[in-house]
């Protein structure tokens, strides 16, 4: 096997798995903006 290219994929799944955090932080937020969203109507709502 050969050492190098071992290493170069090792790299390169570090780095796929950078991109899927990434992601993942991103739509986290969303999702916290539409859980904010959310409670902001249902405090309208309760206040109407």
């Amino acid at each position: 096997m050969n050492f190098s290219r071992h290493h170069s994929s090792v790299v390169d799944l570090k780095e796929k798995f950078v991109i899927l955090l990434e992601q993942l932080h991103y739509q986290i937020q969303e999702w916290e903006n539409i859980v904010e969203r959310l409670e902001q109507v249902k405090k309208r709502e309760a206040n109407a």
